[in-house]
Parts: C-alpha cells; sequence; structure tokens
C-alpha cells in the first residue's frame, strides 16, 4: 500500500509555494521504485486533460519506508470550479502499471482558496443579480 501525507497537513497552497511530505510504503512485494508526480486534471463535461507538471522517483528498499518529496508550484493554472469543469491540483504516487496508486488532491491559488466561476446561489439554481465571477 502506497500514501502520501503532506508537510504540516497542508492542502491549501498559493501559486509558487513549494509542496512537500512524504511517500510511504508497506506490505506485500515491494516495487523497485515509486513515482511522486506533482499533476493537474480536469473533471467534468469538457475532454478530460491531465499534464504532469514535476516528477521524482523513490528507489524502494525495502518491504516499508518513507521518503520525501517536493515540488515548486507554477504561477498557473489555478484550481477553480465552475459548473461544467473543475481544474484540480494534486500529488499522485503509483509503482508502475497495474501496481498501487494513489492521488491526494491539493488546492492552488493566488489566495490559496478555491476559486469558484459562479456565485454559490447560481450554483444551486438560485437566481440574483450578481454576475459569475
Amino acid at each position: 500500500m502506497i500514501r502520501i501525507q503532506f508537510s504540516d497537513g497542508r492542502r491549501q497552497f498559493r501559486s509558487r509555494e513549494q509542496v512537500s511530505g512524504i511517500v510511504e510504503w508497506d506490505g506485500g512485494r515491494p516495487p523497485e521504485r515509486i513515482k511522486v508526480r506533482l499533476v493537474w486534471l480536469t473533471e467534468g463535461v469538457a475532454t478530460p486533460e491531465l499534464e504532469v507538471v514535476d516528477e521524482c522517483e523513490v528507489n524502494v528498499l525495502g518491504v516499508w519506508g518513507r521518503a520525501e518529496f517536493s515540488f515548486l508550484l507554477p504561477e498557473t493554472p489555478y484550481s477553480f470550479s465552475g459548473k461544467l469543469v473543475r481544474l484540480i491540483w494534486a500529488v499522485e504516487a503509483f509503482a508502475g502499471e497495474g501496481a498501487d496508486f494513489v492521488r491526494e488532491e491539493i488546492l492552488v491559488s493566488p489566495t490559496g482558496r478555491e476559486i469558484r466561476l459562479f456565485p454559490e446561489s447560481s450554483v444551486r439554481g438560485d437566481r440574483d443579480d450578481r454576475e459569475p465571477l
């Protein structure tokens, strides 16, 4: 099993901040290496996209262990949620084709908060005089 833990438990970041933590593995037959990736991806009605922004490989030296990772976030794109699509940042770890895989989502924006493209009330279907952000 593979797990990802972020330093200080953080999951909200500003652009150009460092995302760091540890990847842990235990049990079963150990893989030779684990790949850790910083990615962004889209979900929704649009064609899904996945972009690998950075990655590192961890050599596995036993049945269980842990290793540190650290990635510098770029300026953009920002995490956002809209009515039809959302952009998600994540750190992924996997041990090869068909092997253990884990994805932990993070949030990236200039403020460290999620960007919503429409006011909360219009997402629920309530109409008011506010324009989309």
